[in-house]
């Protein structure tokens, strides 16, 4: 049987072309991504940056065309929902699912899953209606009842997730999805759907989400501030080692007479000579569709058992150690790329940079100099275009004030 009377469809010859070309720029971007990690030299870095910036505009130009190709595709093939029976129309959040910072998610915003009730009831007696969503065997039920009435009205379910059943979570784990719907006065069962999701493991990173109910990509990168975690026994048993290397044998955090950079220092000499933390060459990838199946992080507790980080480890690692002595970190996130800034002064609005995947290799102004060189760069691109993906910075402070993102342990 040929693929249309299977109800498949071939993707259309330009998204084919489309997704090819996505594909060669993802591999020279992730080739020259390595050279610039493994060879610092300055005379070649502001060079193959600038090649970098050509490639990544070039990849931002085709995912919108890949996105409105795709919606296009998803649109015709679409699953229709019975609302002559529930009168209900129902549409799946999310198909990767975030389990490590799902909790923060907020639910107005980025639903697991949005009903849209739009059928309008005349009739004197006003049924109600009772939705259920749950993830089987990873959540609880998210429950809402709805009177049919006049007007047409939305309804967002995002079930609780279970922590005894992602505990042990450590691969991409696929999950079914039920959206039930009955007559809350009969009992009568009207919709019972269900969809395949996909749970990421508890220390997968996504960076950025496909809202499938709108088809817009959303940034979750401040979310990353979960994985900070100043506060866990290991850091605070390693902030021991830290002051060791400080010149006074302290920490004070933003206090006269105490620089901060000696206190940044401490801890890059910590991590050099007490932990011996090494670089592995594994590169983020911020993409929604690629980042949600495959990033991993490293708590900061698990790189300093484990002795190795690659840069977003580092990151959230080095933030975690800044945070715990009261400095203002910042995660800074760059195409393919992430780095650890911190506030010069309290409060000051300055910032310096440092360069986590250089610990174990260069000494500490090679590290903060390279950092600030990629900083330049990607800000500088960034205020050229408008476009925020080519450079983000998130204070710690501001992602716990404003955005109330908490460390995860």
């Amino acid at each position: 049987m040929a693929p249309e009377e299977e109800g498949l469809t071939q993707p259309a010859s330009e998204e084919v072309r489309l997704r090819q070309e996505e594909y060669d720029l993802r591999l020279e971007l992730n080739r020259l991504q390595r050279q610039l990690l493994e060879d610092t030299a300055s005379d070649a870095l502001e060079a193959r940056l600038e090649e970098i910036a050509v490639l990544q505009a070039r990849l931002n130009e085709i995912e919108p065309q890949l996105a409105k190709l795709a919606a296009a595709s998803a649109a015709s093939t679409a699953r229709k929902v019975n609302k002559a029976r529930s009168r209900v129309t129902v549409k799946p959040g999310m198909e990767y699912i975030p389990t490590g910072i799902y909790h923060l998610l907020d639910q107005e915003e980025l639903p697991l899953v949005l009903c849209e009730v739009d059928e309008k009831e005349t009739g004197r007696e006003k049924p109600v209606l009772r939705i259920r969503a749950y993830i089987e065997g990873y959540s609880d039920q998210a429950v809402e009842l709805v009177e049919l009435g006049l007007r047409a009205s939305e309804v967002r379910l995002s079930p609780t997730l279970q922590p005894k059943m992602l505990h042990n979570l450590t691969e991409l784990t696929p999950a079914t999805l039920h959206v039930v719907i009955d007559d809350v006065e009969n009992g009568k069962l009207l919709e019972h759907l269900t969809y395949r999701v996909w749970l990421l493991a508890r220390n997968s990173a996504q960076t950025a989400v496909k809202d499938l109910t709108s088809g817009k990509v959303k940034d979750l990168s401040r979310f990353l501030g979960a994985y900070v975690t100043p506060n866990t026994p290991s850091i605070m048993r390693f902030l021991r080692q830290v002051a060791e290397h400080h010149p006074r044998k302290r920490l004070a955090g933003y206090q006269p007479d105490e620089p901060v950079e000696d206190q940044v220092q401490a801890v890059f000499q910590a991590l050099k000579e007490e932990s011996k933390i090494t670089y592995v060459n594994s590169l983020v990838d911020f993409n929604p569709q690629e980042g949600t199946k495959s990033q991993r992080i490293r708590l900061p507790r698990e790189s300093l058992e484990e002795g190795q980080a690659n840069c977003i480890d580092g990151t959230v690692l080095f933030a975690s150690l800044l945070e715990a002595i009261s400095l203002s970190p910042a995660i800074v996130l760059v195409p393919k790329h992430a780095f650890v800034g911190w506030e010069t002064g309290k409060n000051s609005g300055r910032w310096n940079y440092l360069e986590t995947t250089q610990i174990g290799s260069h000494d500490f102004a090679d590290a903060v100099d390279f950092a600030t060189r990629l900083a330049n760069v990607y800000e500088k691109q960034r205020d050229t275009t408008g476009d925020d993906a080519w450079f983000r910075r998130w204070p710690l402070r501001e992602l716990r004030a404003e955005y109330q993102i908490w460390p995860m342990e």
